[in-house]
C-alpha cells in the first residue's frame, strides 16, 4: 500500500503528464491544420 502522499504526489504528477498530453495533441491538430492551410492554398 502507498503512502497517501506519495499517492498525492503520484495523481499530482499523472495530472500534469495528461495536461502536457493534451496541450501538445491540440497544439499538433492546430499545427497540422495550419499546414494543411498552407497548402490548399497555394
Amino acid at each position: 500500500m502507498l503512502a497517501p502522499h506519495a499517492f498525492i504526489r503520484t495523481e499530482r504528477c499523472y495530472q500534469f503528464a495528461q495536461a502536457i498530453l493534451v496541450k501538445s495533441a491540440i497544439f499538433c491538430a492546430v499545427l497540422n491544420d495550419i499546414l494543411s492551410y498552407l497548402l490548399h492554398s497555394t
